[in-house]
């Protein structure tokens, strides 16, 4: 049986200390059958002339945007107009692969009919591609279906460990523009519509973590688009949970890194807009009482 053809979108912006690694981690692959696509998305370092040094000696589609368009168009414009393949994956420039990941998901995706998505664990690298603890970027689960009730409560999927079959694309259409946490959107979509999404415990890339990252700032944006992507479902029984713990989650993560940055007024504003007057509220008000 021929083996199928998989797409390997990579948006690039600025990443001129990772992109190498990256696009080599997809090349070396001991799956052989890969489309692979890059979008330097109007970088203003050199990342855009190391991916075309590459792309020359390589032979891979290269593309280059004359503004910059931001990450989930690039990834839109890729799908809609590029991809050719039955599998798709989808990797920051700045992460990297296992080099038996593309073979091993291809194995399962097409022995299970029925799995729109499988996704595995991500391993947190620093700045020089070292493991930072903890190693995971999400919990390492055994292998399971993951549930829309279970996705709905907080984001479990690391994306770049992903494999998509490219159809389902057609069934819940592209990512929403507007949304910076696009892929949450997407898997929720996906369950929300019927599909499956199978987690395995397997390693499956490395998600680097940068003192730049909008996760690492704990960016007050990241919380309202993560709202966003939940406000789609308030009339689901879990709705007013799933949005209290997103609340509680990142108000909290935000008061303490305030504190350890010396700036109490801030943390405490931040705390009481927590709105929950608990055991963790009085610890956190102690910290910054103490510090």
């Amino acid at each position: 049986m021929e083996k199928p053809l998989v797409s390997v979108i990579v948006p690039a912006y600025n990443h001129e200390r990772f992109i190498c690694e990256c696009i080599n981690s997809i090349r070396n692959q001991t799956y052989k059958k890969i489309q692979l696509v890059v979008i330097d998305d109007a970088s203003t370092d050199s990342t855009a002339y190391l991916i075309k040094e590459l792309a020359n000696k390589f032979n891979f589609q290269f593309h280059i945007n004359d503004k910059n368009q931001g990450h989930v168009k690039v990834i839109n414009y890729a799908l809609k107009t590029l991809v050719k393949g039955k599998y798709v994956c989808i990797l920051a420039s700045d992460d990297y692969l296992p080099l038996d990941k593309l073979e091993q998901q291809v194995d399962i995706m097409d022995n299970n009919q029925n799995i729109a998505v499988c996704s595995g664990n991500a391993v947190c690298i620093d700045e020089n591609s070292r493991p930072i603890l903890p190693v995971s970027k999400s919990l390492f689960f055994d292998e399971r279906q993951i549930s829309f009730e279970e996705l709905l409560m907080g984001n479990t999927i690391p994306a770049l460990t992903c494999m998509i079959r490219k159809d389902i694309y057609d069934k819940i259409g592209y990512y929403n523009e507007e949304i910076i946490t696009e892929d949450w959107y997407c898997w929720l979509r996906i369950l929300n519509e019927g599909g499956k999404i199978f987690h395995f415990n397997k390693i499956w890339g490395y998600y680097r973590v940068l003192q730049t990252s909008l996760s690492k700032r704990n960016d007050e944006r990241l919380y309202q688009a993560q709202l966003k992507v939940i406000e789609e479902y308030k009339h689901n029984p879990l709705f007013k949970k799933a949005a209290d713990n997103l609340c509680k989650k990142f108000f909290l993560k935000k008061s303490l890194d305030l504190i350890n940055d010396g700036k109490k007024l801030s943390a405490m504003r931040y705390l009481l807009k927590r709105k929950l007057f608990d055991k963790v509220f009085f610890y956190t008000l102690k910290k910054i009482i103490l510090n």
